[in-house]
């Protein structure tokens, strides 16, 4: 039992340093229109959510 226990805490002490770590440059990965995603999340879930809630609430 005490093995299994270690082992867990090795692993997640392993991907937590593997997560933190940062070895890509985020312009690199940003090759996508911003401005264009955020309009449809604004226009498609939270204008409609938004509305909805407004609507049950009045």
């Amino acid at each position: 039992m005490l093995y299994q226990k270690n082992t867990c805490f090795l692993l997640l002490i392993l991907f937590i340093v593997s997560a933190c770590s940062s070895s890509t440059n985020p312009d690199e990965t940003a090759n996508f229109d911003r401005a264009a995603m955020l309009e449809n999340y604004g226009n498609n879930i939270i204008v409609p959510a938004f509305e909805t809630a407004t609507n049950l609430c009045g």
